[in-house]
């Protein structure tokens, strides 16, 4: 499937991508010059919502058809490529299943690099530590929560969980609850965030999206970045690409692939919006390729 409508941040300004001129969107013809100047490009992507569909479980997720051989595509073309995701690490290789791929997880507490020869995994000791809080807290909400929604979600994660209630007849109802139970739990060492159908809880480390992509942009050198992503959490990574970008030490191009709840706050600081998963593959191959 081609692109068939890309938008510059203004939705005014709708512009349909036009593969004999795709840089008539300013951000994108920066980007490409930079490349031709030589710059060293990393690609910083989240799986749900941007890498495959939205599933009713994360288990039932699967990578839009074309993704995997565009990560290829990019792996031979730029310094670095990642994926920032909430999920952990190893299962974001489990569902990926690319080598080459630095994966990380838990919005940065957790990592697989699978750029060497066996992968190595490393996870953030301080999030080891508060493991038990969220143990106990992931068992609470089991408690309270589940008898009265059972179709709720609760995925345990190691240094993090996530209690989805898309599935419910009555999510709105269902997050209050969650929400509730959380907080008269009364657990500091945890801190809440919320997505897509979906209530985070993470320990209360000074780590999430933004800090992950500045942290690999030092450490690789880059002179330019592509992010992509669809929720709350990636507005962090959208606005760390803006803030390098502001200070000259990159130049970015970010990227909402905008779906059913997608964030309008998202919207503001994307560069291109994207209107399904099936439109990733088609951008990220011909990024690639310049």
């Amino acid at each position: 499937m081609g692109i068939t409508h890309l938008f510059t941040r203004s939705p005014a300004k709708t512009q349909t991508w036009n593969p004999a001129l795709p840089t008539n969107i300013p951000a994108v013809r920066a980007w490409v010059e930079a490349q031709h100047l030589g710059a060293r490009c990393g690609l910083m992507t989240d799986i749900d919502g941007t890498l495959s569909a939205i599933a009713a479980s994360p288990s039932d997720a699967r990578l839009t058809p074309g993704v995997a051989d565009a990560l290829r595509h990019c792996i031979a073309s730029f310094t670095l490529v990642a994926t920032i995701t909430g999920r952990s690490a190893a299962d974001a290789y489990q569902m990926v299943r690319v080598r080459d791929v630095l994966y990380s997880g838990n919005y940065g507490l957790d990592w697989f690099d699978t750029r060497t020869d066996p992968p190595t995994q490393q996870i953030n000791p301080d999030a080891l530590a508060i493991r038990p809080a969220l143990t106990d807290l992931l068992q609470r909400i089991a408690r309270e929560i589940l008898p009265r929604f059972p179709d709720v979600v609760i995925e345990d994660k190691g240094v993090t969980g996530s209690i989805h209630y898309r599935n419910t007849p009555h999510p709105t109802i269902a997050r209050h609850a969650i929400l509730a139970c959380i907080w008269h739990a009364a657990k500091p060492d945890l801190r809440v965030s919320r997505g897509k159908m979906v209530v985070e809880v993470r320990p209360a480390l000074q780590t999430d999206k933004g800090s992950v992509v500045r942290d690999l942009a030092a450490r690789y050198r880059l002179g330019s970045i592509l992010s992509f992503g669809d929720d709350i959490a990636d507005i962090l990574a959208f606005r760390a690409v803006k803030g390098l970008q502001a200070m000259n030490e990159c130049v970015g191009l970010t990227v909402a692939v905008a779906q059913h709840a997608t964030p309008a706050a998202l919207l503001k600081h994307a560069d291109i919006v994207l209107s399904s998963t099936d439109e990733v593959p088609t951008l990220l191959n011909w990024l690639a390729a310049q």
